[in-house]
């Protein structure tokens, strides 16, 4: 069954950036590691790419994460580096991920992480970041934190501040959803399992 996709060539004010590498755990493999959708081209729906498959423009075969994100997902390149994204200063400089339909995008983790997540966001109106004990943004809710708009003083492009978000887990997590309006959220640099030193 094939799904319609727009690849509009607008300057999209919502983008998500995502890195991920799986290091195995002695105990129970778990997913650890930094997205960073470097590879990916600009307006490439991510589809199979984390899990070892190919994105909607043909990158890949990527590597196998064991990450599947539901089909809003796409990356998005500043338009500073030749892309159409209306924004700058990401962390990395990497493209982003984003969704233009809907209200988020799922991210199921095959094999979980129980440390903790932490990531980089613009935003042009609130958001929220969910994490869940479940597949597909099921089960208990483990974390739950808002993403207020932080872009002030912005001038040729309209995302251009950067708030880096901790939240650190107790039990596995086995998917995150970012929700919010759709073109207006962007997040940068996921880094999951791993939390930053203090």
């Amino acid at each position: 069954m094939s799904r319609s996709r727009t690849q509009s060539f607008v300057f999209l004010p919502f983008v998500l950036v995502l890195v991920v590498v799986l290091l195995p755990s002695l105990s129970q493999a778990q997913t650890t590691g930094i997205v960073t959708f470097g590879v990916l081209r600009n307006l490439e729906f991510i589809d199979q790419f984390y899990d070892g498959g190919k994105g909607s423009l043909g990158s890949g075969p990527g590597p196998n994460f064991g990450l599947t994100f539901t089909s809003t997902a796409q990356t998005i390149t500043s338009a500073s580096k030749g892309g159409s994204g209306n924004f700058i200063n990401n962390p990395g400089k990497f493209p982003v991920m984003f969704f233009q339909k809907g209200n988020n995008v799922t991210i199921s983790l095959a094999n979980g992480v129980d440390t903790g997540v932490y990531f980089y966001y613009s935003a042009l109106q609130t958001g929220q970041f969910t994490v869940y004990s479940g597949a597909n943004g099921t089960g208990n809710i483990l974390a739950s934190v808002s993403l207020p708009a932080n872009n002030t003083g912005c001038t040729t492009y309209k995302m251009c501040v950067w708030t880096r978000i901790v939240v650190p887990l107790s039990a596995t997590a086995n998917s995150i959803v970012f929700s919010g309006v759709a073109n207006n959220l962007a997040i940068s640099k996921t880094y999951l399992g791993m939390l930053p030193k203090r």
